[in-house]
């Protein structure tokens, strides 16, 4: 199995899953503030369900980094794993409060797309309304959209959530025009926040592995979640015949004999390499990465959602 242990938060050594339990469960080492369940419950995490089964958070997330956990041996550290335990939380709290009449809560389903077995648990499915809830611990939920269009040609500028620095101008890069940092604010218009392009994705795949088990969706939301409010945004509904497209090209690139390129030079997605416990191995592979150029799916037809 790829996952071998976990990389000793107090002395950098390579401890077995089991070792470091043990350690946990007996108060740990001055220094450490990991407990028991909480290594329990990053190990269970890790647990690796092979190329031909995998989750909907695989699939859409880097596809160098599920090629490089399941082909090579890799330690992580407690500390960098947390986050992704974190979340896991939350959705045992679903598990245990959503259990209110017409609610399905953390139900985990399956279904073949190209040949592969795909595995989901969205929160909460409504069946009589045919909705789901897909809910995301966070560290601030998302803010308003905010859009910058250049007055002299109607082109977009730069668009998200997060606004231009104080102090910062901006150049339209189809005219050529150039905006000095108090001119900026007249070229913004806030509209409400939007949820993230990958969760967006994560819902309309829960939604194709429920229609293939019977049960219709045809709406969702997003709850983000942070440590002082909640803020629910509803999704968009893709056609079922987008979805599986999306779903294909991730597929065929974890078949592919190359390995598939990462979200390195992606600005929304890079930073899942400082989470990520093969991060060492990938930068070791750049010549296979220029041999995948031409390959049956490019790069970055990957991540456009």
């Amino acid at each position: 199995m790829p996952f071998r242990g976990f990389i000793c938060c107090v002395t950098g050594m390579q401890v077995s899953p089991n070792a470091c339990y043990g350690c946990a469960l007996k108060g740990a080492q001055l220094g450490c503030h990991f407990t028991a369940p909480i290594i329990r419950g990053i190990t269970e995490n890790s647990q690796d369900r092979g190329l031909n089964h995998l989750s909907v958070t695989e699939l859409l997330g880097c596809p160098r980094k599920v090629v490089l956990k399941k082909e090579h041996d890799y330690w992580v550290k407690p500390d960098e794993a947390y986050w992704a335990f974190r979340g896991e939380l939350g959705h045992l709290a679903m598990e245990r409060c959503a259990q209110g009449p017409g609610m399905v809560a953390e139900k985990r389903i399956e279904a073949v797309v190209d040949g592969f077995t795909i595995t989901g648990k969205p929160d909460v499915i409504y069946p009589d309304r045919q909705s789901l809830q897909d809910y995301k611990t966070t560290r601030k939920v998302p803010g308003n959209w905010k859009t910058y269009t250049c007055a002299e040609c109607g082109t977009v500028i730069r668009e998200g959530q997060w606004a231009v620095r104080r102090g910062q101008g901006l150049t339209c890069q189809a005219c050529g025009h150039e905006y000095a940092s108090k001119e900026v604010k007249d070229l913004l218009v806030e509209d409400p926040p939007r949820p993230y392009d990958s969760h967006i994705a994560q819902v309309n795949l829960y939604r194709l592995i429920l229609e293939q088990n019977g049960i219709r969706i045809d709406t969702a939301e997003i709850v983000y979640m942070d440590m002082s409010t909640v803020l629910r945004i509803p999704v968009e509904i893709w056609p079922l015949e987008t979805t599986e497209t999306l779903a294909i090209k991730r597929i065929r690139a974890l078949q592919a004999s190359w390995i598939p390129g990462g979200v390195q030079d992606d600005e929304d997605e890079n930073w899942q390499c400082r989470f990520c416990p093969v991060s060492e191995v990938c930068a070791t592979l750049d010549a296979p990465l220029e041999r995948a150029v031409g390959a049956d799916v490019a790069t970055e037809e990957l991540f456009g959602f």
